[in-house]
């Protein structure tokens, strides 16, 4: 019997398709498509192995469940590891406060469906109250080999190939099994308790991540619902902590960092004589001491409503090492005020972004004057320079800013500037900066070596919008002037 032998013709052609084709073509599927294909045959699979993973396992967000974490530890697991890049924990959770218990909406036809949300609740607190959110995210951490990015966040990212988004695995399974929808917010954000589980939720992955002996470069908390935000006490590391929690701090090249405002704040001693002083941000001070790598810091402000906090630590932050700084770490004794932290200089800095926050122009200047040896990249977003001049008084503080930065002799290659303002005491509105040159007017974005050249051209194009000037009561508008204003226009139309 003659063997059977394959042409080219008998390939389909899809499997002719060069690989650069194969995977235009898949772009265009939806994901349940997408994964049918990849089962045809095994050379498809291995075909288009590298495409899927990088597109669904380079990045994959969970949240703190154990049907979540087990998911994440069977990837862990997998083949699929080496191509896991970038760990997101997103703060969904079941929530057992009577307001969002009695609003779920569960009628007497779901008692299986009530039972499943009490289920998760139940093993979502267990997993807290055990501490077993840390085994379980440390036992994942140690077999991702290409780690680099772990990151917190309260939103779900958008997905282009459905039209839809990325939500933290686990959460579909919840909808599913409880019958409520994402409009009836059973997993919420709550302004009672959100700060506080943000604020395990950063300390318990810096101690997954330092119990894995896991170093990633990079450690993110993105948040847009202001209550998600880190209140200072997530910045303190413990002592039980320091030996595996202090390494991976010193291994970190970036961080985003969302603060919330502290209701409590650390009172220290006073440096003009005996007496206390409110010190904001005390941990936190502490905390950037430890980043002995970072190259990129993001400082995000929204939900700081306390302009005096703000304040006294961006102070802080631009402040210049003094000149007796201290070799080790000061010690305190438990039975007196503990001393303020002293500034510190990040030495590597070389990416800083600043969002949403009001500050005065001798901060901001400083700032950048502290950082002129290493920054190359800066970011303001939503930033506003105080004005202290008089209500009736018009300056641009964002063109002095500018002129005052020319004089620096900086190294920044690149500046994006968006939705800046200046605020005045007493006004109730903030002023918008707007870029003649641009649009959006709001945002202008640079990247160059004339540094001043285009400070330049800032200072030329923005302009602050000035509210409209009060008609005095001695106004007339039957005035002969304003006749004769009045009668060119008619003239003027009548010519056409």
């Amino acid at each position: 019997m003659e063997a059977s032998t394959t042409t080219d013709h008998d390939i389909p052609g899809i499997l002719r398709m060069p690989l650069e084709l194969l995977q235009l073509v898949t772009r265009h599927l939806t994901t349940p498509d997408y994964g049918h294909l990849r089962q045809t045959c095994k050379h498809l699979d291995a075909a288009l192995y590298g495409g899927f993973t990088k597109e669904f396992f380079r990045k994959k967000q969970f949240m703190l469940s154990p049907f979540s974490l087990q998911a994440l530890i069977d990837i862990s697991n997998s083949r699929l590891a080496n191509g896991l890049q970038h760990v997101i924990i997103g703060t969904e959770r079941p929530l057992e406060t009577d307001r969002y218990v009695s609003s779920l909406g569960f009628g007497a036809h779901s008692p299986l469906q009530r039972n499943s949300f009490v289920r998760h609740l139940e093993d979502h607190l267990a997993l807290l109250s055990c501490g077993y959110d840390i085994q379980m995210m440390s036992e994942a951490f140690a077999k991702l080999a290409n780690l680099e990015i772990v990151e917190i966040r309260d939103f779900a990212s958008s997905r282009p190939r459905d039209g839809t988004t990325w939500k933290s695995y686990g959460f579909a399974t919840f909808q599913t099994e409880t019958g409520l929808t994402v409009s009836r917010r059973a997993l919420v954000h709550h302004p009672n308790v959100d700060q506080d589980y943000s604020t395990r939720l950063f300390q318990n992955i810096l101690r997954a991540l330092g119990k894995a002996n896991v170093r990633p470069k990079r450690l993110e908390v993105n948040t847009r619902h202001s209550t998600s935000g880190l209140v200072d006490r997530a910045f303190k590391v413990q002592k039980f902590d320091e030996s595996q929690v202090i390494p991976v701090l010193a291994g970190l090249e970036a961080i985003h960092l969302d603060f919330s405002h502290s209701e409590l704040t650390t009172l220290v001693a006073s440096q003009e004589g005996p007496g206390d002083l409110p010190c904001a941000l005390f941990h936190l001070r502490k905390f950037l001491s430890l980043l002995h790598s970072l190259r990129t810091l993001r400082l995000n402000f929204q939900a700081m409503n306390s302009d005096t906090e703000t304040h006294l630590f961006l102070d802080w932050f631009q402040s210049p090492l003094p000149l007796d700084m201290p070799t080790s770490p000061i010690q305190h004794d438990p039975g007196s005020l503990p001393q303020a932290p002293p500034p510190v200089l990040l030495e590597k800095l070389e990416q800083l972004e600043i969002g949403k926050v009001a500050v005065r122009l001798d901060t901001l200047v400083g700032i950048f004057e502290k950082y002129k040896k290493t920054l190359k990249n800066v970011q303001l977003h939503r930033v506003g320079i105080k004005d202290p001049n008089p209500l009736e008084s018009k300056t641009n503080q964002w063109a002095i800013f500018f002129r005052r930065m020319a004089q620096l002799d900086l190294n920044i290659n690149s500046l994006t500037m968006s939705h800046l303002y200046q605020s005045r005491q007493g006004f109730p509105t903030s002023l918008a900066l707007e870029f003649k040159d641009t649009k959006p007017s709001h945002t202008r974005k640079w990247r160059g070596h004339d540094l001043r050249g285009a400070l330049k051209d800032f200072v030329q194009h923005a302009q602050v919008d000035w509210p409209p000037e009060p008609q005095s009561d001695d106004d007339d508008d039957g005035s002969e002037n304003s006749m004769e204003d009045s009668m060119d226009e008619y003239d003027d139309v009548d010519d056409t």
